[in-house]
């Protein structure tokens, strides 16, 4: 997660259950080492004038924070996410991941919550100095298929 740290401007985009992708403003990520360099947090903002619909009520600026830290002995990172109560649903507003490298895409998956949807990924990859793709994606048949419900395009803003 270390080629993340720094600044970027994100486009975002939401699968319509109609087909087809719903366009959001733009949101800011930032990403630092912290720990004395052991770990990596991220900072996800979009203002509230600019939150995708489904999220419209929400009343303030919507936020994200995450902590990765790297696993040793199982060699994964692990993450633990939070945001500023936009849920409305189990999970919605805290949730963990383990990440590993898979060729090279950075692919984190949630564990499976009982009377939960099915399996979440969340892909990182097209990395480039400037730029880096991003989907979360469901699987309700234990990862045989996944749907991408969430799409972001982002672009370094600084280091």
């Amino acid at each position: 997660f270390g080629r993340l740290v720094g600044l970027w401007r994100v486009e975002v985009e939401i699968a319509r259950r109609s087909g087809g992708w719903q366009k959001s403003e733009p949101g800011i990520w930032a990403w630092k080492y912290t720990l004395d360099g052991f770990a990596v947090s991220d900072l996800w903002l979009q203002a509230s004038d600019a939150l995708p619909i489904y999220m419209k009520d929400l009343g303030r600026d919507y936020l994200l924070s995450s902590n990765r830290v790297f696993d040793i002995s199982s060699k994964k990172w692990r993450v633990a996410w939070m945001a500023n109560g936009a849920g409305a649903g189990q999970g919605a507003d805290f949730g963990t991941f383990t990440a590993a490298l898979e060729d090279e895409a950075i692919v984190m998956r949630s564990p499976k919550e009982p009377g939960g949807y099915g399996s979440q990924r969340v892909v990182f990859d097209a990395f480039t100095d400037t730029s880096f793709e991003w989907r979360s994606e469901y699987s309700t048949d234990d990862g045989t298929t996944w749907q991408t419900v969430m799409r972001m395009s982002a672009t370094r803003i600084e280091d």
